[in-house]
């Protein structure tokens, strides 16, 4: 067998699965475009919006799947730790008789050739089905070059850590944003596919040099001037006063700092754009005015932005919090066989997450009045915020500002912790399956909302019926809900992996804070605005209490497997 099917076979055996859904994807979309007529999905009227909207959505979905999968496996980066120095290129490859040549550009050559057919395909249904004219050539190239420098900047070794972040982030983002630029200049596309094919050679070259270095162990660190170290880094660290403190300190040097770093990153990013985004706000003809007076355009601008990005960042994060190690959801023989409980090294990682979910917090609001002071907006901020003030009463305008930003870190915290179980179980293939699960889940939700949305309109006798269907609906999710956490509670009190008394001081916690939470709105919402059904539906979803007691259960698992 020769090096280049040698490497083939080694992709084909570790991800035919993946790889065979991803062609037949392909596959069954350029099947339907061949036997379906050309624009049945195209907007032509009112009547089509539903059909329009619900292709464009499949579409995008699938193409964006498949090309987050085929960049995930292509650049080796499922085990793969962004904030280290080291490389992240298989170390097991290196053993192999075969020239860094062959072991970097074959897989550069198959993950650009199995990108630029998603994309053509998806292109190509557009132009079939929805009578969109995408272009074909440049986003297919485009596809390459973004996946080459990942791929480049990923197997490249840092003389610090967190620069590989540094790098990753503004990089994707200038190379994502550089073709839309010169097409806005009227730059004609064949300079600009010129210009993403000496970018793909350019990567090539880098990730080429960065692996035979990695390969001969030649790597550079660089470490901080004595002037600018701590005081107490020469001195010795005293002892820890308990193994919980302990705990606490390994997941915060495992974990603690990936939302932190995320939010500076993103603030560094996104902030100095907040002009852009105001003009488009003051310019949208959807928002409407009344909103826009109430609370200000920078101050919405900046609300969007910062109600956006720590969720989202959360999301993605959440599910690598349950790492017990640095490499792999699998516990190693030294973590699994520590004489310390389940319970301490689960309250470990939810004290890590509430300590990162603050710094991360901690670091946007810093990252926003830095913007706001060297920008000249200060003022402006400082005139918006005071007007908002003197339209409402002091109690409900400071009541309705605390309930937001706690609101909120609450919320990132939760969305930090609710996918930490499935990590927990050590499971990679359950993970994967999960992902996919939860991926699906929600791409059919939003297009059953959508249909149901449209269907709805058409048929306005159904409306009296769902006015009456929130408190059945309130009443079945509490029911189903205190089901699943007497259920994971029981479990865990029968198997003594967590004392009682802290099962009934969390149970507690969560009643006090879903009362808390029912009597703020009532509070503060005026009275024909409070829907309780609406608002128990609300609280009861937003709460987690099951995903938080399937952890024990889960790194249980993990620990005796």
């Amino acid at each position: 067998m020769t090096p280049t099917m040698a490497l083939a076979y080694l992709f084909w055996t570790r991800h035919r699965r993946g790889l065979t859904l991803v062609g037949g994807y392909c596959l069954a979309v350029l099947l339907l475009c061949a036997v379906a007529p050309a624009g049945v999905f195209a907007l032509s009227s009112d009547e089509s919006i539903s059909l329009f909207m619900t292709a464009s959505i499949v579409l995008c979905s699938g193409s964006g799947v498949a090309v987050g999968y085929l960049v995930l496996i292509f650049t080796f980066s499922r085990e793969a730790q962004l904030e280290t120095c080291e490389s992240s290129y298989p170390a097991r490859l290196w053993t192999r008789p075969l020239p860094t040549y062959a072991l970097v550009g074959w897989p550069m050559l198959w993950g650009s050739a199995a990108l630029m057919p998603v994309w053509l395909t998806y292109a190509w249904a557009e132009r079939q089905l929805c009578s969109l004219d995408l272009p074909l050539a440049w986003p297919s190239l485009m596809a390459a070059v973004l996946l080459a420098w990942c791929q480049a900047i990923l197997w490249t070794s840092f003389p610090m850590p967190w620069l590989r972040l540094l790098l990753l982030i503004p990089g994707g983002t200038i190379f994502f944003f550089t073709p839309m630029i010169m097409l806005d200049f009227d730059e004609s596309s064949t300079a600009l596919c010129g210009l993403l094919a000496g970018l793909l050679l350019a990567a090539y070259g880098t990730a080429l040099r960065s692996v035979a270095r990695a390969r001969c162990g030649e790597h550079r660190r660089w470490g901080w001037p004595d002037w600018l170290r701590w005081p107490w880094a020469a001195r010795s660290r005293r002892p820890f006063s308990s193994p919980a403190w302990a705990q606490l300190w390994f997941e915060w040097r495992l974990h603690g700092l990936g939302f932190p770093m995320a939010m500076a990153i993103l603030a560094i990013l996104v902030f100095p754009m907040m002009p852009l985004l105001v003009e488009a706000l003051n310019s949208s003809d959807q928002l409407p005015p009344s909103l826009r007076q109430e609370i200000g355009s920078l101050w919405l601008a900046a609300a969007s932005q910062m109600l956006v990005l720590p969720l989202y960042s959360a999301m993605l994060v959440g599910p690598q919090l349950g790492k017990c190690s640095g490499k792999s959801f699998v516990l190693s023989s030294y973590l699994a066989t520590r004489p310390v409980p389940v319970a301490m090294l689960v309250r470990a990682k939810f004290a890590m997450t509430v300590c990162s979910t603050l710094a991360g917090w901690g670091a946007l609001i810093l990252g926003l009045l830095l913007w706001l002071t060297l920008s000249g907006h200060a003022v402006e901020a400082a005139q918006q915020f005071e007007t908002m003030r003197q339209k409402h009463a002091p109690g409900v305008f400071w009541g309705w500002l605390t309930l937001l930003v706690v609101g909120v870190i609450l919320l990132t915290w939760v969305q930090m912790v609710q996918e930490m179980w499935i990590g927990l179980t050590g499971r990679t293939r359950a993970i994967e399956i999960w992902n996919f699960i939860k991926v699906g889940f929600l791409i059919g939700l939003i297009l059953l909302g959508l249909w149901f949305g449209f269907w709805l309109a058409k048929h306005p006798e159904w409306w009296p019926l769902l006015e009456r269907l929130p408190p059945w609906l309130a009443g079945t999710a509490v029911i189903l809900k205190g089901l699943a956490a007497v259920w994971s509670l029981s479990v865990l009190k029968r198997r003594q992996l967590i004392p009682s008394g802290v099962l009934w001081g969390v149970l507690a916690i969560w009643l006090a804070l879903a009362g808390g939470l029912f009597a703020a709105l009532y509070a503060l919402l005026p009275y024909k605005w409070f829907y309780w059904p609406g608002v128990i539906l609300g609280i009861v979803l937003l709460l987690p209490l099951t995903r938080l007691a399937l952890a024990p259960l889960a790194l249980s698992w993990n620990r005796h497997r």
